[in-house]
């Protein structure tokens, strides 16, 4: 039997030597400034031991929200004026821009000790620890040694065992394909404390010398693997997949069906074929990830990853999961339909149809229309094809309007929007190309339009280029030479941003996008382009990047003769460098304005644009008719939220 978990008072007491040496500190430092680091990998037990200060008044605590403009501002807003007999400060370890606040803090610390003159408990788990001593070092002097708050071995072997128990079962309960939309990287679903937490857990048993057993060692293979998967360490992540796979089929050899702690369990525990099941899962979505990163292996990767989906859904069918199977199917019919497997696509499309109707998933649904209506395209069924799109785009907008009267419905709200980035295009360019078969092709050519801007090369290139080359063929043929050209040279740059193409031609050179591996935050997803490294300009860049980092050059004039590179090096070099810059914390939002009649609305667009990411719909920025003095308040208000902007 797995052991059993302590309770609260167990662990206070367990952790007694620290919490007198906190409390012994805080009533020393009483109405001054001080600074205690308090290291703690478990948010229970941090709860825990923070309610004891709290309950009797003792302490404040503020926990901060992801993104805050500075670490005092944030406390500061949440205090609303009070000085507490102390501080303590927690969720540093969930937020967005940390290593921005860091330095901010480290930046301004001697203000913390003047605005709030008491003893402050600042709470993180080694993680943001490490990011206190690297990133707020004179900070960090003023504290001293962190005071350690931890779990016995059995507890934290429990955890363990019930932590990854629980994984198996958000997986298969809780994601589903749309989860899983990425080509290349897992996007991990879930609580990234859970995550976080489970490594820890591993980390202090192993130092404590503990050693798993071989059902929890395979279930810590998936956890490790999706990890290695997220950050694309693909040989590594393949590796524990398989290991843990292994074990589980191994186990349903013995003489058991399930877990054998499944009679015991007060909450639900994966069986074996369940476990089995996910393994399955990661295994096709590895061999998926493969599959666009090295091209020169990219149709036998895709066989690898149909035939572990297809073991997968099997399962689902063998254990009668139906709600499972209508979640996961459509993995293996974007494989089938990468592969150009019609058959195999249809059969599927179909199963699905009947599953999704019973399961009342209309995003899905729509999905099955839309395979379906590409699958009659190939067989120059044209009228099939409209009317499955049109069928697609009127489920998908049933949906819309059951979002808008529910908006409390974030699950429906994330299916939504990711209908919108993946299909919404797709059967719009569906929809033009039957179009253009069954009646005049002028009348088709807004459809592609609007597929032409509802994809996104970010989200989708294949399909991007495929709408883009369409609507290039059928101009053409109309003899709209100029729209073929204008959507040619768009295509051009789309090639070239991605790396597809090498050169393309006179004109303002472009940063690169990437589309393996987004970053978590998306604002950096952009390179200085190596035109730009190899024109030996990248020095220019670097000391513009440095002078408008420094407070002494408030207006920076770039000039010179037409067509020697002023554009390129603003587009390709600065606005790339300038988003990877924090001066002091801050953080920094490139604007670049190219107008020279309206400059007043230029700006006041191109502001909305950039700072809409830190806006909140409470936000009140003026609106048009624009005016200088708009501009300014449009400005103080994105200086107000994240602290620095550089105009271009």
């Amino acid at each position: 039997m797995s052991p059993q978990p302590l309770t609260d008072a167990d662990r206070l007491r367990y952790n007694q030597t620290s919490l007198s040496e906190l409390q012994t500190g805080l009533r020393r430092e009483a109405g001054e400034f001080s600074l205690t680091l308090a290291l703690c990998n478990y948010h229970r037990l941090r709860n825990t031991v923070i309610e004891q200060f709290v309950s009797t008044g003792q302490a404040a605590a503020v926990r901060l929200p992801r993104k805050i403009p500075s670490l005092l501002g944030a406390v500061q807003e949440q205090l609303q004026g009070r000085v507490p007999p102390a501080l303590m400060v927690l969720g540093l370890e969930l937020m967005d821009n940390l290593p921005e606040i860091l330095n901010g803090a480290n930046l301004s610390r001697d203000e913390l000790r003047k605005v709030l003159p008491c003893p402050w408990v600042i709470w993180g788990n080694e993680t943001v620890h490490q990011a206190i001593a690297r990133h707020a070092p004179d900070l960090r002097s003023f504290s001293p040694a962190a005071i350690a708050f931890t779990l016995p071995a059995s507890d934290l072997s429990h955890a363990l065992k019930q932590g990854t128990d629980q994984l198996f079962l958000n997986i298969l309960e809780y994601e589903g394909d749309r989860d899983l939309a990425s080509t290349t990287t897992i996007h991990l679903q879930g609580s990234p404390m859970l995550r976080s937490e489970l490594a820890f857990a591993t980390a202090d048993l192993e130092r404590q010398g503990w050693q798993p057993n071989a059902d929890l060692k395979a279930s810590l293979d998936l956890l490790q693997g999706r990890e290695a998967h997220s950050r694309l360490e693909m040989d590594t992540a393949r590796s524990h997949y398989e290991a843990s796979l292994a074990h589980w089929q191994q186990a349903q050899s013995a003489d058991h069906n399930q877990d054998p702690d499944q009679n015991q369990a007060p909450e639900p525990v994966p069986t074996w074929r369940d476990r089995e099941a996910v393994l399955l899962l990661h295994l096709g979505l590895w061999w998926r990830s493969f599959a666009v990163l090295q091209r020169t292996t990219y149709y036998p990767s895709l066989r690898q990853a149909r035939q572990y989906f297809t073991d997968c859904l099997k399962i689902f069918r063998q254990e009668d999961q139906l709600d499972r199977l209508a979640r996961f199917i459509h993995v293996l019919a974007e494989v089938l339909q990468k592969q150009r497997d019609w058959q195999a696509l249809e059969r599927l499309a179909v199963e699905g149809i009947i599953l999704h109707r019973q399961t009342a998933d209309a995003i899905r649904l729509a999905r099955d229309h839309g395979f379906l209506a590409e699958i009659a395209l190939i067989k120059e069924d044209w009228l099939t094809a409209h009317n499955e799109t049109v069928l697609a785009l009127a489920l998908l907008e049933v949906v819309e309007l059951a979002a808008a009267e529910a908006p409390e419905d974030l699950d429906l709200a994330s299916a939504l929007t990711i209908a919108r980035q993946f299909q919404r295009g797709w059967y719009r360019f569906l929809l033009g190309e039957s179009q253009i078969r069954l009646t005049d092709p002028e009348t088709a050519i807004p459809y592609l339009e609007a597929a032409r801007w509802e994809t996104d090369p970010e989200v989708d290139l294949i399909l991007h280029r495929q709408v883009l080359e369409q609507l290039i063929h059928h101009y053409f043929q109309q003899g709209q030479y100029w729209n073929a050209f204008d959507v040619k040279q768009e295509l051009r740059r789309v090639e070239y941003r991605y790396n597809l193409r090498a050169f393309i031609g006179a004109g303002t050179v472009q940063p690169h996008q990437r589309t393996a591996a987004p970053p978590l935050d998306e604002r950096t997803n952009t390179t200085v382009a190596a035109e730009i490294r190899a024109s030996g300009r990248l020095q220019d860049v670097e000391a513009l990047v440095a002078r408008l980092e420094s407070d002494r050059h408030q207006v920076i004039v770039i000039h010179g003769g037409s067509g020697v590179g002023k554009s390129s090096i603003l587009n390709a070099g600065l606005l790339p460098a300038l988003r990877t810059l924090y001066p002091r914390g801050r953080t920094t939002v490139p604007i670049l304005v190219q107008t020279y009649g309206n400059w007043p609305q230029g700006i006041a667009k191109e502001l909305d644009t950039a700072l809409a990411a830190w806006m909140v719909p409470t936000d009140t920025i003026p609106e048009p008719p624009v005016t200088p003095a708009a501009v300014q308040a449009k400005l103080a208000v994105g200086l107000s939220k994240i602290g620095f902007c550089a105009g271009v």
